[in-house]
């Protein structure tokens, strides 16, 4: 059995949406898991692909959650 601590941080919005409540979680949870002593998971809102387009900017959606997965993590390599 793992006995490394599991935390789990929600959050409230999630990229592409750009705001405060996206970024705070998202840098705490990247933070966290440089830990190697901690499991961490960020868990973000799942809308439906019709909802994108009211929420997100430039007009993104995501078929999959797997897509939305890899968008989020893309863009936190690209800012840390």
């Amino acid at each position: 059995m793992d006995k490394r601590r599991h935390i789990a941080i929600y959050a409230t919005a999630s990229l592409p949406w750009m705001a405060d409540t996206v970024f705070n979680p998202l840098f705490r949870t990247a933070y966290l898991a440089k830990d190697a002593e901690r499991m961490v998971t960020l868990v973000i809102p799942l809308s439906f692909p019709r909802d994108h387009v009211l929420v997100y900017p430039d007009k993104v959606t995501f078929s999959l959650a797997s897509e939305h997965e890899a968008y989020v993590r893309h863009q936190l390599e690209e800012k840390t």
